[in-house]
Parts: C-alpha cells; sequence; structure tokens
C-alpha cells in the first residue's frame, strides 16, 4: 500500500511539473497572466499532494501505534511467562533444599 501512494506522489509530482513546463511553452496570453494561471493550478495540485502527504502520514502513526501496541502485548506476555517460569523454578529449588535440609538433619 505505501508503495502505491509513493508512486502516486511520484506521478503527481511529475504530472505537475510536466504541466508547468508544458503551460509555459504554450501559454498564449501575456506572461503576467500566464504565470498567474500557472500559480494557481501548482498551488491546486500542491494542496491535492498536501492532503495525500497528510492521508500518508496519518496511515503511517495509525500503523506505528498499532505496532506499539503489539509489541507492548508481547512484551507483557514474556515478562508474564519469565515470571511465572522464575516462580516454578524457586518453588523447585525449595523444595529440594528442604529436602537437603532433613537429610542433612537425620544424618546429625
Amino acid at each position: 500500500m505505501t508503495d502505491h501512494r509513493e508512486k502516486t506522489v511520484l506521478a503527481l509530482l511529475a504530472g505537475i511539473v510536466a504541466g508547468i513546463g508544458l503551460g509555459i511553452l504554450f501559454a498564449p496570453g501575456k506572461g503576467e497572466k500566464t504565470r498567474k494561471k500557472i500559480k494557481k493550478k501548482v498551488m491546486t495540485h500542491f494542496d491535492t499532494l498536501k492532503d495525500e502527504a497528510s492521508d500518508f502520514t496519518s496511515s503511517l502513526e495509525d500503523k506505528m501505534d498499532m505496532a506499539e501496541e503489539k509489541i507492548d502485548r508481547v512484551m507483557g506476555s514474556i515478562v508474564k511467562e519469565g515470571m511465572e517460569a522464575t516462580e516454578t523454578l524457586i518453588k523447585k529449588l525449595e523444595s529440594k533444599l528442604a529436602s537437603l535440609r532433613e537429610k542433612t538433619a537425620e544424618k546429625s
């Protein structure tokens, strides 16, 4: 989807440049009028480009937010599993220690 937007933006820019060039070459009116017309068209295309960039940025921000949330969920899950595994290991070690203490006490 990003590739499509990039191609659209590049095509839009190429169209603007080509339009300006052709407008200057084939302008039937006086220079000042032609420049005003070209400026108006460029501003219209600029606004369109600005809107496209805004949409793209918004889409990218949404994707970044979703990725951040997913990372938070995964990290939370990893931490939780790690804590559970640690608690299980501690209980097993405590049980072994208690067993060793009993055996040591019996030998004394």
